[in-house]
């Protein structure tokens, strides 16, 4: 039975009796000597090599049977299906890909570059060094215009007008005496004598053996003193009451002697004519009083001659 049955069996072909699901004729009794259909590709048996016994046939056992209906209905029923592969390891979710919101941008002041640092600091420095020396030149204006105000300066005069201007407008000051001794009436610069529209009050007359230097305030009823026909000082020494005031100009019958000033201070030399004539080594003072352009004395308020008053001579 064996070795006769082997010969005459013809290779058995192992087609899953599985049809489609969806009742479609996907196989038929004819696909079976024919060929396989092309949804069948299930495992076949391989044909026994020529010459040798196949031995009796080989039947799937009931779990390999099993195994071959369910492939051959995966895969007859549609398209193929690929199951995940398992690795072992869980599945992974799908990737959180989202990024969280940007809340705005702190804004804040734009910090300049390095370099623009240190420029705008040097150039803040010089800025600041100007500043400085702008307000200590306008406070040197300042106290120049102030020490200009309080020191009176202003645009130059002539000498000639600065000397006239002293005698006219200069205050008069009394005598320089010594402080225990009683000024004398005829040294001193009275009121009486203030009153007169022209007055002279002699303040210093100092003797240094080789000139005679007398200083003076005096008033000429608002015109410049001259000796050139105009208002005017005599000069005369004496001790103050000899010789009488009244003599020492021409409206005197018996006039004295004196020489005629028109500057402040009056200067003389000792060895002089109008020194040695009108004053004299001998003298204790000196005295003046105002006269006219034609010399004589211009009377005073009360109808005297006391428009002025004498010093001491202080030798030097």
């Amino acid at each position: 039975m064996g070795a006769g049955v082997a010969e005459d069996a013809a290779p058995t072909e192992m087609i899953s009796p599985v049809r489609p699901r969806d009742g479609s004729p996907g196989w038929s009794a004819d696909s079976g000597r024919s060929g396989r259909s092309r949804r069948d590709t299930g495992p076949q048996a391989a044909p026994p090599p020529a010459g040798r016994d196949a031995g009796p046939p080989v039947r799937p056992s009931r779990d390999a049977a099993g195994t071959l209906a369910a492939g051959a209905a995966v895969r007859d029923s549609g398209p193929a299906l690929h199951l995940p592969r398992d690795t072992g390891r869980p599945p992974r979710g799908p990737r959180d890909t989202a990024r969280p919101p940007r809340g705005p941008r702190e804004s804040g002041p734009p910090v300049p570059p390095a370099g623009s640092r240190g420029r705008g600091g040097r150039l803040r420095t010089v800025l600041i060094a100007v500043l400085v020396l702008a307000a200590l030149a306008a406070v040197g204006s300042y106290a120049g215009i102030a020490l200009a105000k309080r020191t009176g300066t202003g645009p130059a005069t002539s000498p000639s007008a600065a000397a006239n201007a002293q005698r006219t407008s200069a205050p008069p000051s009394t005598p320089s005496t010594s402080p225990t001794r009683t000024v004398p009436a005829d040294e001193r610069c009275t009121p009486a004598i203030k009153r007169n529209p022209r007055w002279v009050c002699l303040t210093e007359a100092t003797l240094d053996g080789q000139k005679i230097v007398i200083h003076y305030q005096a008033a000429f009823g608002g015109s410049l003193p001259t000796v050139h026909g105009g208002f005017h000082l005599h000069i005369y020494g004496g001790d103050g009451t000899s010789p009488a005031e009244e003599v020492e100009g021409r409206q005197s019958a018996t006039p004295g002697r004196w020489y005629v000033e028109d500057e402040n201070p009056s200067v003389r030399m000792v060895n002089g004519h109008d020194f040695q004539t009108a004053i004299g080594l001998d003298a204790k003072k000196v005295c003046a009083r105002i006269a006219k352009g034609n010399h004589e004395l211009v009377p005073d308020d009360r109808g005297g001659f006391h428009t002025g008053n004498c010093v001491p001579i202080r030798r030097a």
